[in-house]
């Protein structure tokens, strides 16, 4: 059993991520927010403020409305607050981040590791086709160019990095060197995985 010692980082062993999932939480521990990030077991930061919620729901709610389960021909699934490996094998892989919007083509959506039988529930096996961060004022910048640069190396299409405190969302679409910023006054756009979804900036922040 594995004893946090702080709050961001609970551990200075690495993990793979089956030694990672095997773990036994100790009682009161288990409703904190937890990623492995380069084989390190952290905090995952700022989930509980409203702001926070409040934002991962509305863009959770919009891609749904457009190509989720309440549309009349799903084409994909929004996942919340769901883990992800990636698409790398559990017992190798040093990466499972949280992050707090993802959005998975069903064409996309088939496990591909080896490990697939031991996925667990709320577990993303497969690399997402949109990820969305939302930046707390508590995160570091490493962690979040840590996050960033595994998302575009396992091929993430497209990356919504959002700050709230500064009211704008940075873009990465895969194939592309430069990301876009993209202020209050701007609109997201779904790219080549969502073609014609729209969004407002300044709707997030509502």
């Amino acid at each position: 059993m594995m004893t946090a010692t702080t709050k961001t980082e609970v551990s200075e062993k690495l993990y793979t991520i089956a030694e990672f999932l095997a773990l036994e939480w100790p009682e009161g521990d288990e409703d904190e927010e937890y990623e492995l990030i380069r084989g390190r077991i952290v905090a995952k930061q700022g989930t509980t403020s409203k702001q926070h919620g409040d934002i991962a729901g509305r863009i959770a709610t919009a891609l749904n409305n457009f190509a989720g389960f309440s549309s009349s021909v799903p084409i994909g699934k929004v996942l919340v607050g769901s883990s992800t490996t990636l698409g790398q094998p559990l017992s190798k892989g040093t990466f499972m981040p949280k992050p707090d919007v993802c959005f998975v083509l069903n064409e996309n959506n088939s496990p591909t590791s080896d490990d697939a039988s031991e996925i667990q529930e709320n577990l993303i096996t497969v690399t997402p086709d949109i990820v969305v961060e939302i930046n707390s004022p508590s995160d570091t910048d490493e962690r979040r160019f840590q996050k960033l640069q595994a998302y575009q190396e396992a091929g993430v299409k497209l990356i919504w990095s959002i700050h709230m405190l500064e009211k704008f969302v940075v873009v990465y679409r895969v194939g592309e060197p430069e990301p876009e910023f993209v202020t209050i006054s701007g609109e997201l756009d779904g790219g080549a995985v969502l073609p014609g979804f729209k969004l407002a900036v300044k709707l997030l922040f509502q």
